[in-house]
């Protein structure tokens, strides 16, 4: 990359500043653009919102008092529809007791009958009616029944609903006691049934039941034709709704044909048209999969229709829908909201206008402030440049010669500033250098008197103090790097208590590092006699780079007393084997590797047969004496993964990592023998009893110890010398 020169700097300054008030200025302008748009298209949401809101509450409460109309009209039909069912039923029976009054004492029985059944079939031939005769044989037997010719003069007692109710079973026993009444039910056909609705009464006379009924979906039609005529030929006219429809829902699902219009208001033509679920608005959405989803769930829908007006513009109307259940029809207003649309764009084209004369007059401002300070900014950027000009030679000769510049020549005051600062910097340099100089000689004294080695490196030995020197017998640095490079090639592997080259996958400065509250330490070889060292690590960061100050400290003399007083806390010093607190620090960590990884171990505790008896009558010295002899004899046999260890006094244990129960008891077994027969020099045979057990998941040291104890303990009552497996 080309660096810049004081020229283009000052350009740089002057072209700067000329962006960044231009900068400025566009988006000062932008965003006073942008609020005013902001504002007008925050208002007008509001204003549509509002108005739509209200509109809503408006056509919900026309549809609602739609909907009193229907329910009214429906009220009013089914109360005409009832007194004519009354009237037919009570001028059916006046006829019938007028016939029977005048021939009971001069006819028969059956001559009435005839004569009754003649009258009303010729009166009343145009009106649904019914007679039967209810005979002491339980048997239900019509006379006259227009519903179904093939039922006169048949029996009508098995006759059911679709819910298995005998239909005129009910209608007889209801009519005897009640003599007089209403009675709804449902006549079966084989793809429908039909909802009948009779008035009944009984003739006391000849046990008769005198009904007519009529089909209750004239109910139905009649509200139809008295709506269709209210709606479409009144000369009312509601200025609030755009339209009104009243449709027959077959399908609350959708699909084809899932309803028809009853009522268009303002497109007579769709009367009687059939609509599927697939018709679209102006932009393609099918909003009536929309209400028909929402009449399904809430028995309302408010939905927007989008249109195009008489003038071919977009437009918007403002739907409601309301589920009428008792007829399963769907009441509905229009609301038109192309007024308040229209209103809206005509305002955005008034503030578009605005908004456009404000820019003409911001552009000419704008053009003047840019003029003004493009001058401006050249004359302080000359004097900018002459300044820069002037550093840019102090600074070429300051760092071969430190000759301060002149303060005085400068225009502007930072400048001035800067120039002291910077006469300031030379004469702090100066005295730093001084002091950086003594510090590193200080600090390199103060390492080389450290009888510890330190060093410095990356994974390749940087520097180090004179006491490493004289350790390895190195003249110098140069003559380290001669044969070697890192210090860790005198490392010497002695397992996994001391360092190696790499841990974990770490290089070991870093591992040192990284895990300051561990003790680490390593074995160096020096002259064929190792030394033991312990090591700190600390990370500097030098230039970008990570460095690590190391020190090593030999510990070899206390590491050798340490495991001294190591061998003498866990070993019994009689027989020189593991003691009791080795043996349960060992059983801790034989539990937590069973824990994490699944691996299996043994128990075995075992003690001399009739031990103290030995030590009555021979002695102590004899009972240590075989004490030494067992210890050895079974060191022999065991594995060196093995821990034997002294329980106390004459009892033992042997803990038998990766070996189960059934292997520890044959292994048991073996001891027992060769004690057996092992010729102890004492002038009698030496027996044990032994107990196993395996780890258990679960199992703490307590409980498996328990577990051992009592094998042991059974092992004695059993008879002792012998093996107990639990």
């Amino acid at each position: 990359m080309k660096p810049f020169n004081i020229d283009s700097i000052a350009k740089t300054f002057l072209f700067s500043i000329f962006f960044m008030i231009l900068t400025v200025s566009v988006i000062f302008g932008s965003y006073w653009i942008y609020k005013k748009y902001d504002f007008f298209h925050t208002e007008s949401q509001k204003i549509k919102t509002d108005y739509i809101t209200k509109q809503k509450k408006l056509l919900k409460a026309e549809v609602e008092k739609l909907i009193k109309e229907l329910d009214y009209e429906r009220s009013l039909a089914k109360k005409e529809f009832d007194l004519e069912l009354k009237y037919c039923t009570l001028r059916t029976y006046d006829t019938s007791l007028l016939l029977y009054q005048m021939m009971q004492d001069t006819n028969s029985i059956d001559e009435i009958r005839t004569q009754i059944v003649q009258t009303i079939t010729k009166r009343e031939k145009n009106n649904h009616k019914y007679i039967y005769i209810h005979q002491t044989s339980g048997n239900f037997k019509t006379f006259l029944f227009p519903f179904n010719k093939k039922f006169e003069n048949n029996s009508l007692v098995n006759i059911k609903d679709k819910k298995g109710n005998y239909i005129f079973v009910n209608l007889s026993l209801m009519i005897r006691e009640k003599k007089e009444n209403y009675y709804d039910f449902f006549w079966p056909l084989k793809k429908r049934r039909i909802h009948f609705r009779s008035y009944n009464k009984f003739f006391e006379p000849l046990q008769y039941n005198i009904g007519c009924a009529k089909n209750i979906d004239n109910i139905k039609k009649s509200v139809e034709k008295r709506v269709i005529s209210n709606f479409i030929h009144s000369k009312r006219d509601n200025k609030f709704l755009c339209d009104i429809s009243l449709l027959q829902l077959y399908n609350i699902k959708g699909g084809k044909n899932f309803a028809k219009f009853i009522i268009q208001r303002n497109k007579p033509q769709l009367t009687n048209k059939y609509i599927s679920d697939t018709i679209k608005d102006k932009k393609g959405i099918e909003y009536a999969k929309k209400y028909l989803k929402d009449i399904k769930k809430k028995r309302e829908s408010f939905f927007f229709q989008n249109i195009k007006t008489l003038e071919g513009n977009d437009a918007s109307k403002l739907i409601y829908y309301k589920l009428y259940p008792p007829y399963n029809w769907i009441v509905g207003g229009t609301v038109c909201l192309a007024k308040i649309e229209k209103s809206i764009k005509y305002q955005e084209k008034l503030l578009q206008e605005y908004i456009m004369i404000k820019i003409l007059k911001f552009f000419f401002v704008f053009l003047f402030t840019l003029l003004f300070s493009f001058l401006v900014a050249k004359y302080f950027s000359k004097k900018i440049q002459n300044s820069f000009r002037s550093f840019n030679d102090f600074f070429q000769e300051a760092t071969k010669t430190f000759v301060k510049i002149d303060s005085k020549k400068f225009f502007f005051k930072e400048f001035k500033e800067m120039a002291r600062s910077a006469n300031a910097m030379i004469d702090e340099y100066k005295k730093a250098k001084k002091e950086l100089e003594f510090s590193q000689q200080y600090l390199q004294l103060m390492l080389d008197t450290q009888d510890s080695l330190v060093v410095v490196t990356d994974s390749h030995l940087i520097s180090a103090n004179r006491s490493f020197f004289e350790f390895f017998g190195f003249k110098d640095m140069s003559n380290f790097k001669e044969q070697h490079d890192c210090i860790c090639e005198f490392f010497v592997n002695k397992g996994e208590e001391y360092l190696q080259r790499k841990v974990k996958g770490e290089p070991w400065f870093k591992y040192v590092y990284k895990y300051p509250e561990l003790t680490h330490k390593v074995v160096m070889k020096k002259d064929d006699k190792e030394h033991i060292f312990v090591i700190t690590s600390k990370r500097m960061d030098y230039k970008n780079k990570a460095r690590y100050v190391c020190v090593f400290t030999d510990i070899t003399e206390v590491e050798k007393q340490r495991k001294k007083f190591q061998f003498v806390a866990t070993t019994d010093p009689l027989i020189k084997i593991a003691n009791r607190l080795q043996f349960d620090t060992i059983l801790d960590k034989q539990i937590e590797i069973f824990i994490r990884y699944k691996q299996p171990f043994s128990l075995i505790f075992f003690d001399i047969d009739h031990f103290k008896k030995i030590n009555d009558e021979y002695g102590h010295k004899t009972g240590d004496m075989i004490l030494i002899k067992l210890a050895k004899l079974v060191s022999l046999e065991i594995r060196k993964s093995d821990t034997f260890a002294r329980w106390g006094g004459e009892e033992f244990a042997v803990i038998m990592p990766k070996i189960n129960k059934k292997t520890a008891g044959e292994i048991a077994e073996k001891l027992r023998e060769k004690i057996e027969k092992h010729d102890f020099k004492f002038g009698k045979n030496i027996t044990c009893s032994f107990g196993v057990t395996q780890m258990k998941t679960g199992d703490t040291a307590n409980s498996i110890v328990t577990r051992v104890d009592e094998a042991l303990y059974k092992a004695k009552n059993e008879g002792r010398n012998r093996v107990v497996l639990i």
